[in-house]
């Protein structure tokens, strides 16, 4: 590290919690990207959704080969 000072970065988890807080106040672009965020969010869970009704309609077809 420069000058030997050491910089530790803020958990991740932690980082995206505060740009999803609403009582946080944010400049433009964190705001894009909490917004940003949350879309992805939800296409992800939509998917996660759809995925398991595919799993369960090739289940029930019975030619579905997973671990």
């Amino acid at each position: 590290m420069p000058n030997g000072v050491e910089y530790q970065a803020r958990p991740h988890d932690e980082l995206i919690r505060e740009l999803l807080d609403p009582r946080i106040p944010k400049s433009e672009r964190e705001h894009a990207a909490a917004r940003e965020i949350e879309a992805l969010r939800e296409t992800l869970a939509m998917l996660k959704v759809e995925n398991e009704k595919l799993r369960e309609a090739l289940d029930d077809r019975g030619d579905w080969f997973y671990d």
